[in-house]
């Protein structure tokens, strides 16, 4: 447009390191095609997967968008645009989009600027005052000549109206799996009013630690099947369809829960102000909990997860189950998505509160303030086989990095054999909670099959 400034529009960071960009996740791309006014391909566009420096994805561009920036959900640039790539069986088609990675551009730049090129030392110069400069903005959508507001992080929709809340269903898999239980009460946040510590969400619950600021302990159901996961399938069922997500809108903010006190509840705040040092971890997967008999219930869970109480500090290489990271958490609970498929699932989890964990220094709606953070996780999956309760229980560290996992197996086999615990030795590590006796006597990892498994690994006990 003529008479405005570029400066007038703010400037996006140019993150040198890779990650930014993860498989299946989406991407939208500003451009300016045949030399038309700015157009913005949003959804649904899909990264496909990435080789060496570039990355693909299925947004759709016109000709003349070479050089224009893909951008992720949080509106960081991840590559810029460089070509179609065509379909080889069928003339004039092609098969996705291309874009050169921006951490391959930065180690490009680098390589030269090293060299000793001078024109490549004032490019870094510049990308490394747009990645620390703290004046950021996102571009803003332009309609009929006016900027539309800024929104940043807005929270997703959710329902306010909690006495329609039942929480987990002990039984949902047609036989009882009760949830595990806090030994002692007295550590537990009490919800407002009623005194209670067991807070009920759409198909899941969780209990929280009133000095941790953190859940102890969470009780979902879980159900894949399409009947449940898109019960009117004239409705969207994506992650910004069901949290009312603009083409403006950047992130996710996380909102805390109005039934407990604030002191029991670390705020979005913290995650955002902790120089970048944690992901927000759902305890409760959002995936998992999606589901419902009709369109309004399927939403409710999606918005449900987000409510600070599900939040977890889990760093990037723990949480993530795709490349760079491959971080053990995602991965588990991508294979626990791919069993059930097939079948309901009850899932149990939380982080392992010890006392010695290590403090950090963050900020949360008050000002400073000092949280301990866990160094390991634990998980309990429980299913039905030929009429009887399966328990299969893990405990997962947040130093693993680095690590070769098969995403692809399933049934928990050989790749997992080393995290198998059994729920007696949970119990003793996680020592704030116990199983019901039904859940002991369904423990798959017990007695001389548990000592088989380790001897099998080179495993060791707790």
């Amino acid at each position: 447009r003529h008479g405005v400034n570029l400066s007038d529009y703010g400037s996006l960071p140019l993150i040198s390191e890779s990650g930014k960009a993860i498989k299946k996740e989406f991407v939208a791309i500003i451009q300016h095609g045949r030399g038309h006014p700015k157009q913005i391909a949003i959804r649904e566009s899909q990264i496909l997967g990435r080789k060496r420096h570039y990355i693909y994805y299925t947004t759709d561009t016109n000709p003349g968008s070479s050089g224009s920036p893909v951008l992720n959900d949080d509106w960081i640039p991840v590559a810029l645009h460089h070509r179609t790539v065509p379909d080889m069986a069928k003339p004039c088609a092609y098969v996705a989009n291309r874009g050169i990675r921006i951490s391959s551009i930065h180690d490009h730049v680098r390589a030269a600027a090293t060299a000793g090129d001078a024109s490549a030392g004032r490019v870094l110069a510049v990308f490394r005052g747009l990645q620390d400069d703290s004046t950021l903005t996102a571009p803003t959508v332009v309609s009929d000549g006016a900027a539309g507001p800024e929104r940043t992080n807005p929270e997703p929709w959710h329902d306010t109206d909690y006495h329609t809340r039942t929480g987990y269903d002990e039984m949902f898999l047609g036989i009882r799996a009760p949830m595990p239980v806090v030994r002692d009460a007295r550590i537990a946040a009490p919800m407002r009013g009623s005194g209670e510590h067991v807070i009920p969400y759409e198909h899941f619950s969780l209990v929280m630690h009133a000095k941790r600021r953190l859940a102890i302990v969470a009780a979902s159901n879980m159900d894949t099947s399409e009947a449940a996961k898109r019960p009117d399938p004239s409705r969207k069922y994506t992650r910004r369809a069901l949290g009312g997500f603009s083409a403006n809108d950047r992130g996710e903010g996380w909102f805390e829960d109005p039934r407990l006190l604030a002191k029991y509840q670390l705020p979005d705040r913290f995650y955002n102000k902790d120089r970048k040092a944690f992901d927000k971890g759902h305890v409760v997967r959002r995936d998992a909990v999606t589901f419902g008999a009709d369109y309004d219930q399927v939403r409710r869970a999606n918005g449900d997860t987000y409510h600070s109480t599900n939040c977890s500090p889990q760093v990037a290489g723990f949480n993530r189950s795709m490349a760079p990271h491959f971080g053990i958490w995602g991965i588990l609970e991508n294979a626990v998505a791919k069993q059930a498929k097939s079948e309901k699932l009850c899932v149990f989890a939380g982080p392992v509160l010890h006392r010695g964990d290590p403090w950090f220094e963050g900020h949360d709606n008050q000002g400073r303030v000092n949280i301990q953070i866990p160094r390991a996780y634990w998980k309990v999956v429980v299913g039905v086989d030929y009429g009887k309760l399966e328990a299969y229980g893990f405990y997962l560290e947040q130093e693993l990095d680095d690590v070769d996992f098969d995403v692809e197996e399933l049934y928990f086999g050989r790749r997992w054999r080393t995290q198998l615990r059994s729920l007696s030795e949970l119990e003793g590590a996680v020592g704030l909670i116990k199983f019901h006796a039904d859940l002991h006597a369904a423990d798959q990892v017990n007695g001389a099959a548990a000592e088989a498994i380790l001897e099998a690994t080179g495993a060791t006990r707790f």
